[in-house]
């Protein structure tokens, strides 16, 4: 919690990549969806672009993308 009293509820990058990943796998959202489109949107901006190099080839490999 911080200070005042709340707690946080801030997710990283790495790991809402990894969840949006884990939602698709799950068949709870489409591959190419909006969240597949945030997923992409954040991988391409900074540091999870190693991350995201794994999820994808998972896709790919799957035949989910």
């Amino acid at each position: 919690m911080d200070k005042d009293g709340h707690k946080n509820r801030h997710m990283g990058k790495r790991s809402l990549v990894l969840f949006y990943h884990w939602l698709i796998q799950q068949g709870r959202v489409k591959p190419k969806g909006a969240a597949y489109r945030r997923m992409v949107e954040i991988q391409r901006s900074d540091k999870v672009q190693e991350q995201w190099l794994n999820v994808s080839k998972d896709l790919k490999e799957t035949g989910d993308a």
